[in-house]
């Protein structure tokens, strides 16, 4: 055999180039891939483009498509909340003003059928209880009646109102035999 006597040449290069990145990849123990980086560019890149992908799959999951979209979503929901708060205010003033208008228009109806502030409890409780049909006020009439009919006497009801002392006397009367029951 023949042989040959090679030297080893070698050839250098003396143009400069920059650095490639490369991405190594080192196994943990527990078979997770950590990235290493060669400059903070690359690890920056590397994170930017990260955090992108988990944005967009963020975004796309709960069905938007850039963060502007969360912003307004989150200043409709500060809206909404006001608005919500502004209500509930509304309400408590509405069911204010109902009690007010119901007490004022319960003293007006005694007042025009006559009964004395004294046996309001008594003749509004007798009022609610009636099952006929009407107006508060037809009901209130109604009941007057029937008390006056219970105790024999009938004054008269609606019109000009005429204070006279049997009809006091009568309503009072009355008012103290309900009482008894």
């Amino acid at each position: 055999m023949e042989e040959l006597n090679v030297v080893d040449e070698q050839v250098i290069d003396t143009t400069v180039q920059e650095p490639t990145p490369e991405v190594k990849e080192v196994e943990k123990s527990n078979d997770q891939v950590v990235p290493t980086f060669a400059t903070k560019e690359e690890y920056d890149k590397f994170v930017q483009s990260t955090s992108s992908k988990a944005k967009g799959e963020l975004l796309k999951e709960i069905g938007l498509d850039k963060v502007a979209d969360i912003k307004d979503l989150i200043e409709k929901g500060k809206t909404v909340s006001q608005i919500a708060e502004e209500l509930d205010i509304t309400k408590k003033q509405a069911e204010e003003l109902k009690t007010q208008l119901n007490t004022y228009e319960t003293n007006d109806l005694l007042k025009e059928v006559g009964i004395d502030q004294e046996y309001k409890d008594i003749f509004l409780t007798l009022i609610d209880a009636d099952k006929g049909d009407g107006t508060r006020k037809e009901k209130a009439l109604r009941v007057k009646e029937k008390i006056s009919r219970m105790i024999g006497s009938v004054p008269k009801v609606g019109g000009e109102k005429q204070p006279s002392p049997t009809v006091e006397q009568v309503t009072k009367k009355t008012m103290a035999d309900l009482r008894k029951l």
